[in-house]
């Protein structure tokens, strides 16, 4: 997840690093990252990584559990597979969730290729994003 927003994060500010260059508002390439990542894009890009990711992998689980009968194994012992299997990766994902919104790892890299676009010091992204 964190590559995955690492590398667009660099992407659009390298795009908006060149565009805005021409146009010498190179100061708000970081800003309009954070804005277009938090706002647009941030709620779009962590529902296809945790969709893609980590659905594909507890469905995978849970199918091969079913194959081996592991799932009607727990139902012979009185166990709810509901409540055994489903929940606490239902719990856990709640609780991740807001983790992998976290927008720190889109920042630094849209701040990383900042800093080779423009050569000049400029504050951290994540000290811009508030200014806007």
């Amino acid at each position: 997840a964190a590559l995955t927003a690492f590398s667009v994060g660099l992407t659009i500010a390298m795009q908006a690093a060149e565009e805005m260059g021409k146009l010498g508002g190179s100061d708000y390439v970081p800003p309009l990252v954070s804005i277009v990542l938090l706002r647009e894009l941030g709620p779009m890009l962590i529902a296809v990584i945790v969709t893609g990711r980590s659905g594909s992998a507890v469905t995978a689980e849970l199918g091969t559990m079913a194959v081996s009968e592991e799932i009607e194994a727990l139902t012979a012992m009185a166990i709810n597979p509901i409540r055994f299997l489903i929940i606490p990766r239902f719990i856990a994902m709640l609780i991740m969730l807001p983790v992998l919104a976290a927008e720190q790892s889109k920042r630094v890299g849209a701040h990383s290729q900042n800093l080779q676009v423009c050569p000049f010091l400029q504050p951290p992204a994540w000290q811009l994003s508030g200014q806007h």
